[in-house]
């Protein structure tokens, strides 16, 4: 039962700040940079992961795909 209250407090106070360091970021940054630069930070995150648990690398066709996705999607929500 710890863990879980452990646990509840660990996203509660991680979303949170997330919430308020957007908030804050917004003050000083344009929007759409504060999205590529958080979007920047996550590939590089996640890039990290991949390298360091020796997953194969994408193929460049995986890469032609996920540009496709990512250049068509902002294009769906409008």
């Amino acid at each position: 039962m710890p863990r879980v209250v452990a646990s509840f407090a660990a996203i509660y106070l991680v979303w949170g700040s997330t919430f308020f360091a957007i908030r804050v970021a917004l003050e000083h940054l344009p929007p759409l940079l504060l999205c590529g630069i958080r979007l920047l930070a996550a590939a590089v995150i996640l890039a990290a992961l991949v390298w360091r648990t020796g997953a194969p690398w994408p193929r460049g066709i995986e890469w032609r795909n996920a540009a496709l996705i990512g250049v068509l999607m902002p294009e769906a929500r409008t």
